[in-house]
């Protein structure tokens, strides 16, 4: 059960243990049909204690779907070959992503059900660009890579 200390080391523990368990909860049901109470009992705080951290639904859906994708993409760069694919030819950049996908349908399935949970629910709720800019920054991260392989394609034409 959480307490009422405000430290900022408990306030980003809660924050991610927040993230978490809001993650476990809203990829095993459609988001709509998961309300804010269901998290904070599957955290064991209250109600209160949730909207202090996440004023609304929509902003802590977006947050749990930021957080989460940025996990895979701290997790893929551990991957990498080379930490900024210096010395590797666009279509040796292409197969590293190509893998990336492999090991996100073999490995990280909740967040694919997630992620198709989640775009029913910012076209249904009508998200405004605010609430979604910080996940589409994340996703912006991810994008500028294929654009850089891409760039390289033309450079290195291992890639048409």
């Amino acid at each position: 059960m959480w307490t009422s200390s405000c430290k900022a080391e408990n306030i980003a523990g809660r924050r991610r243990e927040l993230l978490e368990k809001g993650f476990e909860v809203l990829s095993k049901k459609n988001i709509d049909s998961v309300a804010m109470q269901d998290v904070a009992d599957a955290v064991g705080c209250g109600i209160a204690s949730l909207y202090r951290y996440f004023d609304k639904k929509q902003g802590f859906v977006v947050a749990v779907a930021t957080w989460k994708w940025e996990q895979f993409r701290e997790e893929n760069k551990k991957r990498r070959p080379k930490v900024d694919f210096e010395g590797m030819t666009a279509a040796e950049i292409f197969e590293f992503y190509l893998d990336s996908f492999l090991v996100l349908y073999r490995k990280h399935r909740d967040l694919l059900r997630f992620n198709q949970f989640f775009n029913v629910y910012v076209q249904s709720e009508h998200i405004d660009t605010e609430t979604l800019k910080p996940y589409q920054e994340m996703i912006g991260r991810l994008r500028t890579g294929f654009h850089d392989m891409y760039l390289k394609a033309e450079l290195d034409h291992t890639l048409r």
